[in-house]
């Protein structure tokens, strides 16, 4: 049984080609209004995760109050989903008090933030009742789930989620991070797999080694680069064939995804403590790199530094922060590493790449592409990309039954476990302006979504896991690869989150977890904001871009941007 734990022609061809994909999203106006029924909005954030799984559960949950009358004259409940750009931080701040929607789930909101200013409902009841208290009828049933939300919360989550006034108001809702995905079947049969002695495999058959976590018990990241120089070994070996192959691509326009995924890979290289002293500004730091020797190699000392918010400017000076613009400055070195022809044009998206990446084994004048850096929901953005490809090829094409994998991030030096940062902001809430007689019910709608059936329909759904604990089961037979892959990862990751209810946390959140104000760097008197395209476009070095970071964030500039800490 699977458990969750809580512990990615020429250049206009392929612009155009698929510059207008996107996924298929259902709205509240696909479906006449019941006027003999209690109507609940639902408003869903409309990006790559889509509403899909709220449509998986609706039948269920309207059946359960279908003989309930919440208005006079009106028996039941119709769900109306609601998608809109604007539930994001920005988006909320602008134009929260005029949302119609009564139960939303978010994207880059600040729970805390939006908490403290009145405008969620107070939830803590939702998350410490029983699963089997039914708040519209208000009676605990025989049978159901007797645990609570709460007890399916890690504790880091708990103390985020309770800072304000020890109540909850909102819940975690999606587990996302950026993350390298690979074409398993290509992989497969190009033998682009490491056997136990560092060689390559020469078939399927060949015992594989133990991938970046170094154990062969964990079968997922088998034979897989375990560390950077394995990675760029495998990056040459598939851009030696005369061209056939991208070995990495990722969206030009969203530069703010390559910078995401080199602190992913910081976060993976420091591990969770070090890690989460970004976001909750309270421990030690137990490494930090005071200089470059002759060659180049960084000098790290381990002197502990005490870190607070006051000094959080001595962060910039982490190991891993250094090691992952090491490795994108390896990976832009050479042109046949990635797709260096659209890594930095604004024409081409995420989705473009993600078609490329999709639908290259169907087209015989595009290169195929070996490895994705994009999110972990980046399959359920490109479903428009596989349902077209279904409707052209037939079943095989489809999500479903194609392999891919995701390819756990390869070390420094040596193998070892893996740390994944799990974004902030995804986030289910109800309305603080809700009307008083639908207050129980939107508080069993979000209980119900918690349940371990509409977890699993969530996870079926989107291929992906909320980020609370839940059973599975059976449900892991009908997953994607992908999905799968998600599932298996949550057994053997250690996961860092960016949500903490530090105070310079509550009031500067997207200053600290939004990647593009990260990675900012002063070198020679200009300011950087994209390692990626520093690199790429003035061949910008790893060591620069990391000295520039310490230039940039002294200590006035600092404390004169975080103020209120």
């Amino acid at each position: 049984m699977k458990k969750i734990g809580k512990v990615l022609c020429g250049l206009m061809g392929i612009v155009f080609m698929f510059g207008t994909f996107a996924a298929c999203h259902r709205g509240e106006e696909d479906e006449p209004i019941r006027a003999d029924q209690t109507q609940l909005t639902i408003g869903v954030f409309d990006g790559g995760l889509g509403s899909e799984w709220i449509y998986a559960i609706k039948e269920d949950f309207e059946a359960k109050y279908a003989d309930v009358s919440f208005e006079e004259g009106k028996m039941g409940v119709q769900l109306r989903v609601s998608p809109s750009r604007s539930f994001t931080q920005t988006g909320m701040e602008s134009n929260i008090d005029s949302f119609k929607e009564e139960v939303i789930f978010a994207e880059g909101a600040n729970a805390q933030y939006f908490a403290s200013r009145g405008n969620f409902l107070d939830i803590t009841d939702v998350v410490t009742q029983p699963l089997n208290y039914d708040f519209v009828r208000k009676e605990t049933a025989a049978d159901g789930e007797t645990q609570t939300i709460e007890s399916k919360m890690s504790e880091t989550q708990k103390d985020y989620f309770s800072a304000v006034d020890g109540k909850y108001y909102a819940l975690p809702t999606a587990e996302t991070f950026y993350c390298i995905v690979y074409d398993i079947e290509l992989f497969e049969q190009n033998n682009w797999f490491f056997r136990p002695d560092g060689s390559f495999v020469t078939s399927v058959a060949d015992e594989r080694s133990g991938g970046p976590d170094g154990k062969t018990e964990t079968s997922y990241d088998n034979g897989l680069p375990a560390t950077y120089e394995q990675f760029f070994r495998l990056c040459a070996k598939i851009a030696e064939q005369d061209d056939k192959y991208i070995p990495v691509m990722w969206g030009g326009n969203v530069q703010e995804y390559v910078s995401s995924f080199l602190m992913a890979l910081a976060a993976d290289y420091a591990g969770v403590t070090q890690t989460e002293l970004n976001y909750n500004y309270n421990g030690t730091m137990t490494e930090h790199i005071t200089s470059f020797d002759g060659s180049g190699n960084p000098v790290i000392s381990t002197d502990p530094v005490t870190i607070t918010a006051q000094n959080g400017y001595e962060l910039y000076k982490q190991p891993g922060r250094y090691y992952a613009l090491k490795f994108l400055q390896e990976l832009t070195s050479d042109t046949s590493y990635y797709n260096h022809l659209t890594a930095t044009s604004a024409s081409f998206t995420h989705k473009d790449a993600q078609g490329q990446f999709v639908m290259g084994k169907y087209r015989s004048s595009m290169q195929r592409v070996a490895m994705l850096l994009d999110g972990n929901w980046w399959q359920s953005e490109a479903k428009g990309v596989f349902n077209d490809l279904v409707a052209e090829e037939g079943d095989g094409a489809s999500a479903q039954n194609r392999q891919f994998g995701i390819m756990p991030l390869p070390k420094v030096s040596e193998s070892g476990d893996y740390t994944i940062l799990q974004n902030t902001g995804y986030i289910g809430f109800i309305n603080g302006k809700i009307e008083e007689g639908k207050k129980d019910l939107a508080k069993a709608f979000m209980q119900y979504c918690f349940t371990d059936s509409a977890l699993r329909e969530y996870t079926k759904t989107t291929n992906i896991c909320r980020p609370v604990e839940y059973e599975m089961g059976e449900s892991y037979n009908e997953l994607s690869s992908w999905g799968k892959a998600m599932v298996d990862l949550h057994e053997n990751a250690n996961f860092a989150y960016q949500d903490s209810s530090s105070k310079i946390m509550q009031n500067y959140s997207t200053d600290l977890w939004y990647s593009p104000r990260l990675w900012l760097s002063t070198i020679n008197g200009k300011t950087y904001t994209y390692p990626s395209k520093a690199m790429i476009d003035e061949q910008v070095t790893a060591q620069a871009y990391f000295e520039g970071s310490i230039a940039y964030w002294t200590e006035s500039v600092w404390k004169n941007k975080f103020q209120n800490i």
